[in-house]
C-alpha cells in the first residue's frame, strides 16, 4: 500500500518543478512503467520490517525507565509529556543509526537516472567508501527523526487525553475505540506533516543518485519564492501518515494497556 506513495512523494522531493501529483504519475509511468512505482521496493520494504521489529517495543522500554525516574506520569499531563518526548528522542537517535543506511539505499534506487545496475553492483561500485556512502545524510536524517518522534508523540499523547476526558475513558482499564482512533491518526498525521516535510525534502536531495549539499538545497529554495517546495508532497505524505498511524496508534494504545496492568501488578 505505501510503496508507490513513497516514490511518488521521494521523486516529487528529488524534483520539486512538478505540477503536482498527476504529472509527476504520469511521468514516472512515461519512463519506467507500472514497474517504475515499486523502484526501491527491497530497500524500502526491509526498512519497514526492521523497524517494526525493535521500534515500538523500544519506545515502551524506554517509557518504561522514565515511568520508573517520573512515577505517576498518567496523573500529570507535564510529566506524562516529558516522559513521551524523552521517550520518542530516545527512540529517534537509535532509530537514525540503524535506518539511514536502508534509508540511502531506498531514495538513491527510487531517484537514480544514470546507473543502471542492482543492488549488487552497487555495493561494488561503493565498496571503497561503503559506510560512508550508507549514512550520507545521517545528520539531517537523525534531525529528521527527532522533529518527528517528538512531535508524533507529544499530539499523540494531548490528543489522546483530550479524547478519554471527553468520552470517560479510564486508561487503566479501557483502550481507546478504533473509531475514535481515525480522527486522532488524521490530527497527529496533520501536525506531522507540517513539522516533517521541510527536514524530509533536504533528506532527499542529500541522499538522492545526484546529492547536493544541505547549503545549496537551503539557497536554492529557502526564499519566498521557492519555499513551498519544502512542502511538495505533502498530501502524499499525509495519507502515508494517516495509513501508517491508523495501524500503530492502536497497536500501540494496546502495548501502553499491557505495560501498565503488568507494572501494576508488579507493584
Amino acid at each position: 500500500m505505501e510503496q508507490p506513495l513513497e516514490v511518488i512523494k521521494t521523486m516529487w522531493q528529488a524534483e520539486p518543478h512538478r505540477k503536482n501529483e498527476l504529472d509527476l504519475m504520469k511521468m514516472i509511468y512515461k519512463r519506467y512503467g507500472l514497474a517504475g512505482f515499486y523502484r526501491g521496493s527491497v530497500a524500502n520494504y526491509l526498512r519497514t520490517t526492521v523497524k517494526s521489529v525493535y521500534r515500538y517495543p523500544l519506545l515502551i522500554f524506554f517509557q518504561g525507565v522514565f515511568d520508573r525516574i517520573f512515577p505517576g506520569m498518567e496523573k500529570s499531563a507535564k510529566k506524562l509529556a516529558l516522559v513521551k518526548a524523552l521517550s520518542g528522542l530516545c527512540v529517534a537517535n537509535v532509530d537514525s543509526v540503524i535506518v539511514c543506511p536502508l534509508e540511502r539505499i531506498k531514495v538513491f534506487f527510487m531517484t537514480r537516472t544514470d546507473f543502471k545496475g542492482g543492488y549488487s553492483s552497487y555495493f561494488k561500485a561503493h565498496s571503497q567508501k561503503l559506510v560512508k556512502v550508507l549514512f550520507k545524510g545521517l545528520s539531517i536524517h537523525m534531525l529528521r527523526q527527532n522533529v518527528s518522534w517528538f512531535v508524533w508523540l507529544e499530539s499523540d499523547a494531548c490528543t489522546k487525553m483530550y479524547v478519554r476526558r471527553k468520552h470517560n475513558i479510564d486508561p487503566f482499564k479501557q483502550t481507546i475505540p478504533f473509531a475514535l482512533v481515525l480522527p486522532i491518526a488524521l490530527v497527529t498525521s496533520i501536525v506531522n506533516v507540517l513539522a516533517v516535510m521541510p527536514f524530509d525534502m533536504v533528506k532527499t536531495n542529500i541522499q538522492k543518485e545526484k546529492p547536493v549539499l544541505v547549503k545549496e538545497v537551503l539557497t536554492k529554495y529557502g526564499n519566498k519564492r521557492h519555499f513551498k517546495y519544502f512542502f511538495v508532497g505533502w498530501r502524499v505524505r499525509l495519507l502515508q501518515y494517516f495509513i501508517q498511524n491508523v495501524f500503530t496508534m492502536n497497536m500501540l494504545e494496546i502495548m501502553e494497556s499491557k505495560y501498565r496492568k503488568v507494572r501494576d501488578k508488579q507493584q
